[in-house]
């Protein structure tokens, strides 16, 4: 067998090394977005903060391997990661099947591996091309008989083949992502409050992660040529973008959730005719609808308990008037209820057969009636008005008025001639 001489060459080598940083951080990337959002998104609890901050370890862990192991091999910590990934899967799908009850195991089961199961193959793989001894890539490698050739063909055209399938994978999960962003971002400019849970204060997290990613991306294909020497910026590109994607995940799934934006199977179609909603477009509500499937499917309170909590709900909204506050929530509620958030949706979807801000329209309809025949008001606008009775703006109490009464305020005033 003929020896060619030259210099120790090994498959780590024959990837560029900024391609080491992209690739590795791919899986990493895709595990931590989607596990942070099943751990937190359900709701906030000491465990799952900081299940969520042991993943961001890990995750700046491997992308910190992932900038220094053409320098130093790090395999054991690679390795350590690895396993704890799996074990991070098995806790996810325990969190994310535990409350759906009998609601679909299967079903939900299939689309949490789904989102594990290419960074899953892609870790093990890239694992197992990396813990090939570096003996054995040499011989190979200095082989000039057909089957050194082969191998050499071989493992270049898998190794770059695999990462090619990867780097389009991620790039695919990573704009679905980003289009659901700008999508809501759009809704909530379109119908301010449909989603009025999301308070304009916290619309800067959507218009920070574009704004990060169209300026990070910028800088990173600007830099590309110069990247063996500049790896910070691709730490940043990185890192940046995991922490708002992990965290924007909470405030997509409180948002575009039924319960919470008021969105029944009935209003969402009167919602979709008004292009409020796209009935086409995949959205991480059929991914994550947590407070959906963990509703109660047995009563949570007694008829005595139910009794005393209707009565002491009107009480708070006649006298206290809380929903005239444009930004009342549910959180606010359960406050003036003594009661917590399941049991107020209990009470207000199961009991009253109504949601949240179903109720609190009808209440701010009602409140506006009261408004127009009062002669002290008699000279203020309609949209005056409205927001004396919580409402943002015109339209939306127009659309709340007409929903409820069958007519609009205006017509209303001619009616009673206010």
């Amino acid at each position: 067998m003929e020896v060619r001489k030259y210099r120790n060459y090994n498959l780590k080598e024959m990837i560029p090394e900024h391609l080491h940083i992209i690739l590795f951080s791919i899986p990493i990337y895709q595990l931590f977005y989607f596990t942070t959002q099943v751990i937190i998104a359900k709701y906030y609890r000491a465990q799952r903060v900081l299940g969520g901050l042991f993943l961001l370890l890990i995750t700046l862990m491997a992308v910190a391997n992932a900038f220094i192991f053409y320098q130093s091999p790090r395999q054991y910590l690679y390795e350590g990661i690895f396993y704890t990934l799996f074990v991070t899967a098995a806790a996810t799908l325990f969190f994310y099947t535990h409350c759906v009850e009998n609601q679909g195991k299967k079903v939900v089961q299939a689309d949490v591996l789904k989102h594990y199961l290419f960074p899953a193959i892609y870790i093990f793989v890239w694992l197992g091309i990396f813990f090939i001894p570096n003996e054995v890539q040499h011989v190979n490698f200095m082989r000039t008989d057909a089957a050194g050739g082969s191998f050499l063909f071989s493992q270049k055209f898998f190794n770059l083949g695999f990462s090619g399938i990867a780097i389009l994978y991620f790039i695919g999960k990573f704009f679905a992502n980003f289009s659901s962003i700008v999508s809501i971002t759009k809704r909530r400019i379109k119908a301010p409050d449909s989603y009025p849970l999301w308070e304009k204060e916290k619309m800067h997290l959507p218009a920070l992660y574009l704004l990060t990613f169209i300026v990070l991306t910028a800088m990173l294909l600007f830099h590309i040529p110069g990247l063996r020497n500049d790896h910070s910026l691709l730490i940043a590109y990185n890192l940046i973008l995991l922490l708002p994607g992990g965290l924007l995940g909470h405030q997509l799934t409180t948002l575009l959730n039924n319960t919470q934006t008021g969105y029944t199977p009935e209003t969402r179609k009167e919602a979709t005719k008004l292009n409020l909603l796209d009935p086409s477009e995949p959205s991480f509500e059929s991914k994550l609808t947590y407070e959906t499937a963990c509703e109660a499917i047995t009563p949570l309170i007694s008829s005595e308990e139910e009794e005393n909590l209707l009565k002491k709900l009107q009480k708070v909204m006649e006298e206290i008037k809380p929903f005239t506050n444009p930004r009342f929530s549910l959180d606010d509620l359960c406050l003036l209820l003594d009661i917590n958030k399941r049991k107020a949706r209990y009470l207000i979807n199961h009991v009253m057969n109504n949601n949240f801000y179903g109720l609190v329209n009808e209440y701010r309809v009602e409140e506006s009636i009261r408004l127009l025949q009062s002669d002290e008001h008699k000279k203020f606008t309609i949209e005056t008005i409205a927001l004396m009775a919580g409402f943002q703006s015109k339209s939306s109490y127009y659309a709340a008025f007409k929903k409820y009464k069958n007519i609009t305020p205006g017509e209303y005033k001619e009616i009673k001639e206010l």
